[in-house]
């Protein structure tokens, strides 16, 4: 893959935070494309413009255009997004890939700490919580030739979690896992993956889009 981003979901909603969404812009490696609102989100003030919530049941998710994330077993990647929660139930941010083969996410644990996972890869638990309602950006870094996980809390170095290497190709969904069983209790704003490591220490997390 070349470097840079990989897929992208800007804010949605009306300019002044209404109900009917735009659709979110996603650029990969076939191109830009659109995703799909599905069941009944809530577009109102995110971290900059608006933001996505309710996603409190399995029907309610945007989905991403299908066949824009193609990560080999050795590819860098980071997935990162700006969230807002007080749940501290497991419950999933974003994912790419699909259930039936390999899965990446980010999102929340049990007990409300930012955690995420990679294929079969234990969960990881970054050790830092997130469940207080305010806005976090959180950011997970894959070096799938160090075959490790790093991850990042307003831009704070989190816990680290070794993994072997998975493939994954296909969709992307903001709010749930493909397959559903664990919706997002928050809200969601800029979640974007990129095709590299972005982060290798600690940062300052960009004060716009």
């Amino acid at each position: 893959m070349s470097s840079g981003l990989d897929g992208y979901q800007p804010p949605v909603g009306g300019a002044g935070g209404g109900s009917t969404p735009t659709p979110p812009l996603v650029t990969g490696t076939s191109g830009a494309s659109t995703g799909t609102v599905n069941g009944s989100l809530t577009f109102a003030a995110g971290k900059f413009g608006n933001g996505c919530s309710g996603w409190t049941s399995n029907g309610n998710y945007i989905q991403l255009a299908s066949g824009n994330f193609e990560i080999r077993t050795t590819d860098d990647f980071t997935m990162e997004a700006w969230i807002k929660t007080s749940s501290g139930t497991l419950s999933v941010a974003a994912a790419i890939g699909v259930h039936t083969q390999n899965q990446a996410w980010i999102g929340v644990n049990t007990g409300g700490n930012f955690g995420c996972a990679v294929g079969g890869s234990a969960l990881v638990d970054s050790g830092i919580n997130v469940h207080d309602n305010a806005w976090h950006h959180v950011a997970m870094v894959v070096s799938g030739q160090g075959l490790l996980i790093s991850t990042y809390v307003d831009g704070v170095a989190g816990n680290t979690h070794a993994m072997i290497g998975y493939a994954m190709t296909g969709v992307g969904r903001i709010g749930d896992l493909d397959a559903g069983g664990f919706p997002f209790t928050g809200a969601v704003d800029e979640f974007a993956v990129w095709n590299y490591a972005r982060y290798d220490a600690a940062f300052t997390p960009a004060d716009s889009p």
